[in-house]
């Protein structure tokens, strides 16, 4: 499971991920940087040179529209615009736990469990708990 924004973009076509470091990624399409990601349709501004790239621990699905942002939602770069679909708390229990270690010394754990909190299952929770720790690919001396 990627950690960052960056890692799980790294696939998508006609996008370009430049990592920075952990975390932190420069994200281009056209030619141009996205300055906005968007969760559930709401606008974030992101900065790859002050800020770092959100965790998508807490992300369901990605979604990406090329093209001129302003065409789409009224904001933006001519990059396009992505919308990150957060998780949903769901009425049946279920949960997942993973974790990893890469070659750098970099280790990461999440866990995640989501149930009805009623017994009509009008009311749900999730939980979302991520930690990772260690040495990333950049070497800062």
């Amino acid at each position: 499971m990627p950690a960052a924004c960056g890692e799980a973009l790294d696939d998508a076509p006609g996008l370009l991920v430049l990592n920075n470091d952990v975390g932190r990624s420069s994200l281009f399409s056209r030619g141009y940087e996205f300055d906005y990601l968007y969760f559930d349709g709401l606008p974030a501004p992101v900065s790859s040179i002050y800020g770092t790239q959100p965790d998508v621990a807490i992300v369901d699905h990605v979604e990406i529209l090329k093209g001129p942002s302003g065409l789409f939602i009224g904001t933006g770069e001519p990059a396009g615009s992505i919308n990150m679909r957060l998780k949903q708390a769901r009425p049946e229990f279920g949960g997942a736990f993973t974790s990893q270690l890469d070659s750098n010394g970099h280790a990461r754990v999440e866990a995640d469990v989501t149930s009805a909190l009623n017994e009509s299952g009008t009311l749900r929770g999730r939980a979302v708990v991520a930690y990772g720790d260690g040495d990333g690919f950049v070497d800062k001396q």
